[in-house]
């Protein structure tokens, strides 16, 4: 908001206020929902989201309904930059995490929009047949800049399990980022290539 002075005389100071209004205003969309999970007791789960519109949307998570407190030390939700939201749960109990969450997306334009997913918890004695076991687990590469890093992680299961990757909490962006790429083939299936590094 500005002031500007048109006018001043002994009378009377002229003056006029200048709001800026932003001709582009855009309801919120989710562009990344959470995704269905099926984890083992005392591990980790996270649910990612993502909102875009204008202004950008604030995002609140819901569990069953009811706004998740994060009073409680074992959910932590951390926003990101460009209208990012990660939930994280640590560790996950079994009979209290199991439930439905929600992101909601809200910007004061238009309704608010919300994705769900599920998390389902097992006790680690009652896993259901072909649940996923990771076998082999990424190691710490130290690769000169400018070149190629391949990381491998490997996992069984009944039906064979997709490999997802995070960085720094958040999931790799595959196809958005072409530095990124899996790779499908039967020697290391679900790898990670990361070029110019």
């Amino acid at each position: 908001m500005r002031c500007s002075v048109l006018a001043l005389t002994a009378a009377f100071l002229t003056c006029f206020v200048v709001v800026p209004i932003n001709a582009q205003n855009d309801p919120p969309k989710i562009t990344e929902r959470p995704r269905n999970q099926a984890v083992r007791a005392s591990v980790i789960a996270a649910f990612f989201c993502e909102a875009k519109g204008d202004p950008l949307p604030t995002i609140a998570w819901r569990k069953n309904g009811k706004k998740v407190s994060t009073t409680q030390s074992r959910y932590l939700v951390q926003e990101y930059p460009g209208g990012g939201s990660m939930l994280r749960i640590e560790p996950v109990r079994s009979g209290r995490d199991d439930a439905t969450y929600e992101c909601v997306a809200e910007n004061g334009v238009g309704d608010a929009v919300s994705a769900e997913a599920t998390l389902t918890v097992y006790e680690n004695d009652k896993l259901p047949p072909g649940f996923p076991q990771i076998t082999q687990q990424p190691t710490t590469k130290v690769i000169e800049m400018g070149h190629t890093a391949v990381l491998v992680c490997g996992a069984t299961g009944k039906p064979v399990p997709t490999i997802r990757w995070v960085k720094d909490l958040l999931p790799v962006q595959i196809g958005k980022n072409p530095r990124y790429t899996i790779l499908n083939n039967s020697q290391m299936p679900g790898a990670l290539q990361i070029t110019n590094t």
